[in-house]
């Protein structure tokens, strides 16, 4: 993860670099098993997340697996978080905030939470039955329409993202080259 206002390294050897808005979920107090209607009660805040994607290490035809989601999105800073946490008791209904993305100030992705396939109380639940949710966990509960992979528009060394969720605020974050390597 990287906080506000910081930069992210390009990845090395990718050139389908993407983008995508989520809300970010932070978990307060240990839950296993929760049950959907009990599930607010479990979260300390709101942030936002920029899931970053790799997408040609994602859906490389060598992989052994048909998307192979650790190629893909598990490298320096391919999660930037912030800029705060929202106390959840400030988010009366996380199904109801707008989110945006822009790159270069253009906007990329525009929707509202309550378009989510689950919402945020399914998905605590669903993933508390399978693992219990420690304090500080964070978890980012999917993304509208409009990242890169449709349109094949990628991100670029240089490149300006900003993303916004109403009543949380804006996360800014900057592309930059590659790292090289260090002995």
């Amino acid at each position: 993860m990287v906080g506000a206002g910081r930069s992210v390294s390009y990845p090395a050897g990718v050139t389908e670099f993407d983008w995508e808005i989520e809300l970010a979920v932070v978990i307060g107090k240990t839950a296993s098993c929760v049950p959907v209607d009990k599930a607010g009660s479990f979260v300390a805040g709101y942030t936002i997340g920029i899931d970053l994607s790799a997408r040609d290490a994602q859906f490389h035809p060598q992989s052994s697996m048909s998307m192979d989601v650790f190629g893909g999105k598990a490298f320096d800073g391919s999660c930037p978080i912030g800029p705060w946490i929202i106390p959840a008791a400030l988010i009366p209904d996380p199904q109801a905030l707008d989110l945006r993305l822009s790159v270069n100030g253009v906007t990329k992705q525009s929707s509202n939470t309550r378009h989510m396939i689950w919402s945020v109380a399914e998905q605590l639940s669903l993933i508390s039955h399978i693992a219990t949710l420690e304090p500080g966990d964070v978890i980012l509960t999917g993304t509208p329409s409009g990242s890169g992979l449709k349109s094949r528009d990628f991100l670029q060394p240089g490149d300006k993202i900003s993303a916004m969720i109403q009543s949380v605020g804006t996360l800014d974050v900057e592309i930059m080259p590659a790292k090289e390597y260090a002995a």
